[in-house]
């Protein structure tokens, strides 16, 4: 190559002649081996480092060339060799026909010297160069294996490092939560408990509070009991007393043979001079019937309320002794008399 002004816009290759040398072409003049329709039959290597057939690419090769660099071709056994300064860049299988050497320029000014190397030491040495090159391609594709190899590995590496740490935030994760739920439950059983305690302490407190209320209606109770008590004394006193200074008398206690308050008024209303009184005291005719002597209420001094007890204690007593001495079983009251 000569003279390059723009990558990209100089192919190096061979058309495919249609029938005899002296026939047409591959391409007419100034058509664009770039084409669909050139598949097969427009085989070249770019500068911008692509081998193609028409418009398809074969092999993305990495090695443009420029102004200075040696392109060589050769053909055999059907494929189609390409070398850039003496080292081989790849190869283009399955070619058919009569072929011929082409070159297509796509900005003026740009220019590419063809040279016709002959066979013997000069082929040897293009045959040597160019198994020297494919060495070498060899090598770099190997190197750059190794290399894509290395770089998977790191990759590979680097993505299980990157799920191991994300498995272990996620175990960190689940370890916190489960902390956070103990905690929780903790603080939820704490709740409850104090919940209970205090419930507890509202029922001890409310049966101290009854207690104490009962305690105090007891003491209330036994102080007006004991007030009544003292009320009662004073007004028994206040009697005796009275009745003392009127002459009368007041029993210290009750004679088992002294008759009812009931008893006592059926013998006042069958006494005749009483019930007149009481029933003049009364507002009642002279001779009250039965039924108004039995709502009579006859009212006694002290003086005649104990000389009325005393006597019918005394009948009671007499008629008690009679029945004892009369019958050795049970002794039972005397009747009380209906009328004096």
């Amino acid at each position: 190559v000569d003279k390059a002004s723009v990558r990209g816009n100089i192919y190096i290759g061979v058309e495919t002649l249609m029938g005899t040398p002296k026939a047409d072409y591959a391409s007419q003049l100034g058509e664009d081996w770039y084409d669909e329709a050139l598949v097969g039959r427009a085989l070249y290597y770019s500068s911008d480092g692509d081998m193609c057939s028409g418009n398809t690419v074969i092999e993305h090769t990495k090695e443009p060339f420029d102004a200075g660099d040696v392109i060589m071709m050769q053909t055999e056994q059907g494929t189609l060799s390409f070398c850039k300064n003496g080292r081989t860049i790849g190869k283009i299988a399955d070619v058919k026909g009569t072929v011929s050497v082409a070159v297509q320029l796509h900005r003026s000014g740009d220019r590419v010297l063809l040279q016709r190397e002959h066979y013997g030491a000069a082929a040897d040495r293009d045959i040597e160069k160019r198994k020297v090159g494919e060495e070498e391609m060899a090598m770099e594709r190997d190197k750059r294996k190794r290399e894509e190899e290395e770089a998977r590995r790191r990759l590979e590496e680097e993505k299980a490092a990157k799920l191991a740490q994300a498995q272990a935030e996620k175990r960190r994760a689940e370890e916190l939560a489960k902390e956070h739920a103990a905690i929780l439950e903790e603080q939820r059983r704490n709740r409850e408990a104090e919940q209970k305690r205090k419930e507890e302490e509202e029922v001890r407190r409310k049966a101290a509070l009854e207690e104490e209320r009962r305690r105090i209606e007891e003491e209330k109770r036994q102080r007006l009991a004991r007030e009544e008590q003292a009320r009662k004394k004073a007004a028994e006193e206040q009697i005796q007393k009275v009745a003392r200074s009127r002459g009368g008398y007041y029993e210290e206690e009750p004679d088992p043979d002294a008759p009812s308050d009931a008893e006592m008024q059926l013998f006042l209303r069958n006494c005749l001079p009483l019930r007149l009184t009481a029933a003049r005291q009364m507002g009642m005719p002279a001779l009250p019937g039965a039924q108004a002597v039995s709502q009579m209420q006859i009212l006694l001094t002290p003086q005649q309320h104990y000389a009325v007890r005393s006597h019918l204690t005394k009948l009671n007593k007499a008629a008690k002794a009679a029945s004892q001495a009369s019958s050795p079983g049970p002794s039972s009251p005397a009747p009380v008399p209906k009328t004096v």
